[in-house]
């Protein structure tokens, strides 16, 4: 009754002890060599179920209406594919408004903050709308401070109602499948939100690169396993460009998107313009 991974896992784990049972001669050979020919094969590609662009649309236009205080976070996680917990635990200082950019540098999951799941910071690029929405809510955060008497506004982005962290279950079950409903839209998971960004981004040409950066994939293998089939698969444009004669200077071919910032450093603090101050 288990997954075909979850036995493949369980078989390695006895492929291994067996293996060491054989060498301490404790067997003559190890059963558990070789599974393939009875276990069922197990596909990269992970079941996502990604909202078109139309559907994140109506998701935004609702939130904004109905739960307004959730509506950045929700804009957040459309547009830089953040996982739940890098998004609960997102710091003000983890933005960076002069350059648009998030820095990720923690992941709230089992009730504590840890490191991202790869173990390393990444940084994730803001649009225009996120970084504005962002701006916005921090001088949201600060006239809610002095309003209920707190010292200074909560160190997370996206806080409960005394400032600290949102709690996931009620997020995700209270919060966003309420949301869904009331927009009459498909029930899909919160880690769907993640697959959206990613699936927006290469429906619209984008480079598996950049989306594997923005990610925070462990390497494009992941990310070409699990979106490869979202990927555009014509260029006329593309091969058309091997018919340019030699030395005839190709057609102008300017990148969508610009290169990240150098990935070292620290995030620069809060900078807004004058009228933010």
């Amino acid at each position: 009754g288990q997954s075909a991974k979850t036995v493949q896992n369980v078989i390695r784990c006895l492929s291994s002890m067996l293996s060491h049972a054989v060498e301490d001669g404790l067997l003559t050979m190890n059963p558990s060599l070789k599974p393939g020919r009875f276990l069922p094969k197990v596909s990269k590609r992970r079941s996502i179920n990604p909202l078109t662009r139309d559907e994140v649309a109506l998701l935004l236009e609702t939130a904004k209406d109905k739960r307004p205080r959730y509506y950045p976070l929700f804009l957040c996680a459309v547009r830089t594919g953040l996982r739940m917990g890098e998004l609960l635990a997102l710091q003000w200082d983890d933005v960076d408004f002069h350059r648009r950019f998030l820095e990720i540098r923690r992941n709230y999951t089992h009730w504590k903050v840890t490191t991202p799941k790869s173990g390393e910071s990444r940084r994730v690029d803001m649009s225009l709308g996120l970084a504005q929405a962002l701006k916005d809510l921090y001088l949201e955060r600060q006239l809610e401070a002095a309003a209920k008497g707190w010292p200074e506004i909560p160190l997370w982005v996206f806080c409960n109602e005394v400032g600290g962290l949102l709690h996931p279950h009620n997020l995700r079950d209270r919060v966003f499948y309420h949301l869904l409903k009331a927009a009459g839209l498909r029930k899909v998971r919160f880690h769907d939100l993640r697959h959206t960004f990613a699936s927006l981004l290469l429906q619209q040409g984008e480079s598996p690169v950049y989306v594997k950066e923005q990610m925070g994939h462990s390497s494009i293998q992941v990310t070409v396993d699990q979106y490869g089939h979202l990927i555009p698969g014509g260029n006329k444009q593309a091969v058309d460009q091997l018919d340019v004669p030699v030395g005839k200077p190709p057609k102008n071919t300017d990148s969508a998107t610009q290169p990240q910032p150098a990935a070292a450093g620290t995030a620069t603090p809060i900078e807004f313009p004058l009228e933010y101050s």
